[in-house]
Parts: C-alpha cells; sequence; structure tokens
C-alpha cells in the first residue's frame, strides 16, 4: 500500500491512490464567486474520498486498512469507534439521552413518511420500509447472532429440540421452551380474535363434509 500524502492547502492526510479533485480558478487560494470555497472543497473531497474508500474495500477512516467483512472500518478503528460512542453515550444524562431517542424517532418517522429508508435514506424496497441493502444486512447480522447463540440439537427421542434438555412427559420441549412457547401462542391469541377466523371457517367446511352421511 502506497504511503499517505500531506495536502498542506487542507492540512488533512490523502490517500495517493485516489486523485484529489482540482480546484479552479481562484478557488485554489481560496477566492472567487465562481469557483467552490474551502469548505465546500472540504465537503467534496471527504465525501468523494469516503465513496471511493468504501468502493475499494478501503477503511473509510484510516484509509490504511482493509475494512472488515461487510463493513466500512478496520478492526482497529472499529473498535476505537465503539469505545468512543460508549464513553459519549455513558456521559449523558438521562434528559440528553430522551431528547436524543425523540430527535431519533421524528426522524424515523419522516424518513418513512417520505418512503426513504429510516437507516440510511435510500429509496425503501417496494412494500418495505427499509432499502434492500438494509434488509440484506439485518438479515445477515440475525442469521449471524443466530448461529452464535443456536445450540447445536441432537434431535434424540426424549430430548427438547432447542436446547437438548429432557422433555416435559408427553410433550416436545423441555419445561423452559414449552413456558416460551405457551406464552407466544398466548400473545398471539390475544393480538388476533380466532372466532371468526377465516382458516376457522374453512375447517369447519372440511370436516361438516367428511362428516356427512354419503349417499
Amino acid at each position: 500500500m502506497e504511503p499517505l500524502a500531506v495536502d498542506y492547502r487542507l492540512g488533512m492526510e490523502l490517500d495517493r491512490r485516489k486523485p484529489v479533485p482540482a480546484l479552479s480558478g481562484n478557488g485554489a487560494r481560496g477566492i472567487g464567486h465562481d469557483a467552490m470555497t474551502r469548505l465546500e472543497y472540504v465537503r467534496t473531497y471527504r465525501r468523494e474520498t469516503y465513496r471511493w474508500r468504501k468502493e475499494h474495500h478501503i477503511c473509510v477512516k484510516c484509509g490504511k486498512e482493509d475494512a472488515e467483512p461487510h463493513k466500512v472500518l478496520c478492526a482497529e478503528c472499529a473498535a476505537k469507534c465503539r469505545a468512543n460512542n460508549k464513553r459519549y453515550w455513558g456521559a449523558l444524562d438521562d434528559e440528553s439521552r430522551q431528547k436524543f431517542a425523540q430527535q431519533k424517532r421524528v426522524l424515523r418517522e419522516q424518513l418513512k413518511s417520505m418512503g426513504l429508508c429510516p437507516r440510511c435514506g435510500r429509496k425503501a424496497a417496494r412494500g418495505k420500509v427499509h432499502c434492500v441493502e438494509c434488509l440484506l444486512k439485518a438479515r445477515r447480522v440475525s442469521k449471524q447472532q443466530y448461529e452464535v447463540r443456536r445450540v447445536k440439537t441432537n434431535f434424540t427421542e426424549g430430548t427438547c429440540r432447542y436446547c437438548n434438555e429432557p422433555v416435559v412427559p408427553g410433550k416436545k420441549l423441555c419445561t423452559k421452551h414449552l413456558g416460551i412457547a405457551q406464552h407466544c401462542i398466548q400473545i398471539a391469541c390475544s393480538r388476533t380474535p380466532t372466532a371468526n377466523h377465516p382458516w376457522r371457517l374453512d375447517n369447519k367446511i372440511v370436516f361438516a363434509k367428511k362428516n356427512s352421511p354419503q349417499r
């Protein structure tokens, strides 16, 4: 990897693998009405650098190391960001946290009303709240977390299918997971009335035909 060069006009490090956008006219000296101002140039350069590094799987923060798989930061920069975020969030009081959470909720609702992904601001997928990229990322993360938490079951007779513990007599789950399953069923039944549910009406018709005398 080539060494970094320093652009003294901006006082920031530049990666030589990416060409620096040139200022035209008097913009290089920070004057002139037609050329970009110094601040606009810095913003444009940083935005383009972020995009270029992301496309080439380079850490967008340091520009020195390769980014982690499916990430935009290297392992070292990611650890630093997590530590900084934890320290910043821990220093906030309850009022500041509630205000921050409220601002995020308002922004999320605004993006949703505009048909944009509330996570990244890209166009949401058809019939979905999030964009395709965020949906795939969430699915991938969920699968990884599931694989970490999942207990490898052997599916032998008399053991729970989730944890290999002995099952409740007459059931296929242990005491813990049987209670969880029953609780989930109660919640589902309380939210969806089943007395006049279409599948119940279909069952009545099917069983009525089976029990009717044959002609």
